[in-house]
């Protein structure tokens, strides 16, 4: 689907999700796949005026065949992190855990600390700066993992990966657990979050400045 310039100016971020329901017990609905688009910053009365102004769009034609919520609300607080965990969990920082891609806990350390020793409480940062970059600055698209917050598990000092942040499982988990299958696009390696605590919840993931076959980044 092509996106128009009025969006990818408007929006800070795109991600796409396709999840495709494959169990014996889904076989009987009538719903195979489930398509969830997220847009930041596009306002319920942008994606109306966008609709009324190019009823020839794709976004048009996706609206024409879905429902409409004229009373919905945004979580708070409405960031990515937050606003797409409130679509993939259904919760809210208070129960997925995640306030901000930049945020503080009590119970971790500082990625330099590889030993965990002293008082745990460090910033807990889950941005593009976690990227591997290669010499010239530009991002693999994978995930340093020397650059993650660190934590004990089981008495051992290891990175913390932003699915393991989670303390809630997300609509993949679910989707797998029932067999179904699930595949995730979206901006920086950091989104590895929509994993869940398991970290299996995607089986395919890609970012969009790699080609849907570059997904190494991210799979399970």
């Amino acid at each position: 689907m092509s996106i128009p310039r009025f969006i990818s100016v408007a929006a800070v971020a795109f991600a796409v999700a396709i999840i495709s329901l494959a169990s014996a017990a889904q076989s009987t609905s009538n719903i195979k796949h489930v398509l969830l688009i997220s847009v930041d910053g596009l306002h319920a009365l942008d994606l109306a005026r966008f609709v009324d102004s190019h009823p020839t769009s794709a976004l048009a034609e996706l609206s024409h065949h879905g429902t409409t919520y004229t009373n919905a609300r945004t979580p708070a607080h409405t960031d990515s992190f937050p606003g797409l965990l409130a679509l993939v969990t259904g919760g809210s920082p208070v129960s997925h855990g995640i306030f901000y891609d930049v945020s503080f806990d009590r119970t971790i350390f500082d990625p330099t600390n590889t030993a965990c020793s002293g008082a745990p409480g460090n910033i807990m940062i889950f941005d593009e700066s976690i990227d591997l970059y290669n010499a010239a600055n530009v991002s693999l698209d994978v995930i340093d993992p020397t650059k993650l917050p660190r934590r004990l598990v089981n008495g051992k000092c290891v990175p913390l990966y932003p699915h393991s942040a989670l303390r809630t499982n997300t609509i993949f988990e679910a989707v797998k657990a029932a067999g179904g299958h699930t595949a995730w696009a979206d901006k920086h390696p950091a989104y590895d979050l929509v994993n869940g605590p398991s970290g299996k919840g995607v089986w395919t993931t890609s970012l969009r400045r790699r080609s849907p076959t570059s997904t190494d980044s991210m799979r399970p």
